[in-house]
């Protein structure tokens, strides 16, 4: 059975993770002058914004919609790759620590997110094995092993 605590944590921290990333990707996109500037000032060429938005609204995408764990996995590792770059980035060029605050707290509420996430997963793994197990106590036979272990 799935702790509704856990699943709770998952979604509101997912839906704040989400809406912040869905905005910077869309600013990105949009090329608005503000953020076209400190791009520019970390050094980073014009095309970066276009690939960096675009990337964040298809990782939103993933995060939301795709249940293929290997998928999801590699989402979140390329947001916390993003983001940890972009925290290096704005402290090695010595810009503002409001925006390396926000960066950490979305990097913080990435990492609390794939936590929730990971303990989800264990719980409906659990679970499933539980029912497997009842169902086949239920049924007078046994759980099912390692063909190759009765080989022989």
């Amino acid at each position: 059975m799935v702790n509704k605590s856990t699943e709770l944590y998952y979604y509101l921290t997912l839906l704040l993770f989400c809406t912040a990333t869905y905005f910077c990707g869309v600013a990105y996109l949009a090329g608005i002058q503000p953020v076209i500037d400190t791009v520019a000032r970390l050094g980073y060429p014009d095309y970066f914004l276009f690939y960096s938005g675009l990337c964040s609204l298809c990782g939103l995408v993933v995060l939301l919609f795709v249940r293929v764990k290997i998928i999801k996995e590699f989402t979140y590792a390329g947001f916390f790759i993003l983001f940890g770059s972009a925290i290096i980035s704005f402290i090695v060029t010595g810009r503002s620590v409001f925006f390396i605050a926000v960066l950490v707290f979305l990097l913080g509420l990435l990492v609390i997110n794939y936590y929730y996430y990971s303990q989800l997963k264990k719980q409906k793994s659990r679970s499933l094995m539980s029912l497997i197990y009842k169902k086949t106590e239920d049924d007078g036979g046994e759980v099912l092993t390692n063909q190759h272990d009765s080989a022989g």
